[in-house]
């Protein structure tokens, strides 16, 4: 039996944060591969756009101003690849010094695993030459006529902050039924939905207290463990697609204790 979940796999690795004694950043590049997609830049106004597969390269220079910078990242399916699964499409934003690709991408921002239609929007204040906050939004659809979402993230951090001060998940199946949304502040979780097969609110998390569920296509249940303070604490139970517990895994303020396993899917 398979699991309910989703075709597409989405990450956002933060990569670490600028030093306490931040360097100064006079320009921005955009490091991109772009696999049977079309990739769209645009950097404060100055656009870029590579037509055929690409991989490394790195947009031209673009110089930063004080207050406001904006960053947009679109990728667009070819049309003779729509519906095809290829995972290979990304881009990093580094801010460096000089012109040269510095070596400090931008925390907390890495758009990965690309596989339909996405765009991002990138906007970092900038104050004596110094990144202060960043805020990222990324959204993912099954084309560009953006009627099918696959994938929603909001993110807003302090640059100097190994940690955002706030980030949202939203993510649906291939038909466009919700399947789970989730808010963490300052890393825990907040507040999160999670849905069954069809789209039904199954399990929701308040306050930082509830329960997260995942379920099977058929509509049984294949995970579910309390969360207490924002945090996993308590037992987890996989279900087999029987019915039947496969295994038990305890949790404390988020870290696993142990795992007890029993019937294996």
């Amino acid at each position: 039996m398979t699991r309910y979940s989703l075709v597409l796999i989405f990450a956002v690795v933060a990569s670490s944060a600028f030093a306490a004694e931040a360097e100064k950043a006079n320009w921005i590049f955009v490091n991109y591969t772009a696999y049977k997609h079309k990739i769209h830049i645009d950097v404060n106004g100055k656009k870029y756009i590579s037509e055929n597969d690409a991989s490394g390269f790195d947009s031209k220079p673009s110089p930063l101003k004080e207050g406001k910078n904006r960053i947009f990242v679109r990728f667009e399916q070819k049309p003779e690849e729509i519906g095809k699964h290829g995972l290979g499409s990304k881009a990093r934003i580094f801010l460096s010094p000089n012109m040269m690709v510095g070596n400090k991408p931008l925390p907390g921002v890495e758009i990965t695993d690309v596989a339909y239609y996405c765009e991002c929007e990138i906007e970092i204040v900038i104050k004596n030459k110094v990144p202060l906050t960043i805020k990222y939004t990324r959204r993912d659809w099954i084309s560009d006529k953006k009627k099918i979402p696959l994938y929603e993230e909001r993110i807003e951090r302090k640059a100097q902050s190994e940690m955002a001060d706030k980030e949202v998940y939203k993510t649906w199946t291939p038909k466009g039924a919700p399947f789970s949304e989730e808010c963490y502040i300052k890393g825990k979780l907040d507040s999160a939905k999670y849905y069954k097969p069809g789209g039904k609110l199954g399990a929701e998390v308040k306050n930082g207290k509830g329960t997260i569920k995942e379920w099977y296509g058929d509509g049984a249940l294949a995970t579910e463990v309390p969360v207490v303070n924002g945090l996993r604490n308590g037992v987890m139970i996989e279900y087999a697609g029987n019915g039947k517990v496969a295994s038990k895994t305890t949790f404390k303020d988020g870290k696993k204790i142990k795992t007890d396993k029993k019937n294996r899917p």
